[in-house]
């Protein structure tokens, strides 16, 4: 069955690297749209990965390279749409360069496996 999901609920990035989402071993998940919206006055930027389970979050995983959010402004994550989280542990990272500067929601959808 496939269920409609918000996997990252408008949380505000750090300054280091932190996970916002993992599957678990019962699902897989897609990701059908990610925003950020810039609650600053200058600009911000943003490194999100896809990091596999077991991994570290690094150039080799990452969807979103410093990528600029200007103040004040939402973007679509764009690049991260339709991605898929498999295997189990599979995990959405981040991190801003700013804390408290950038709010971060993805959502999409997780299907069950047995």
């Amino acid at each position: 069955m496939i269920v409609e999901k918000v996997l990252v609920e408008s949380v505000q990035l750090t300054t280091s690297v932190a996970v916002y989402y993992t599957t678990s071993v019962k699902v897989h998940a897609v990701i059908g749209q990610a925003t950020l919206c810039n609650t600053t006055g200058g600009a911000q930027t943003v490194k999100i990965y896809l990091t596999p389970p077991g991994a570290s979050p690094g150039p080799e995983n990452a969807i979103i390279w410093q990528q600029s959010i200007p103040a004040g402004q939402t973007a679509i994550l764009a690049p991260m749409v339709n991605h898929g989280l498999v295997p189990a542990g599979s995990s959405i990272q981040a991190l801003a360069s700013a804390g408290a500067s950038l709010t971060f929601r993805v959502s999409g959808y997780e299907r069950a496996v047995s």
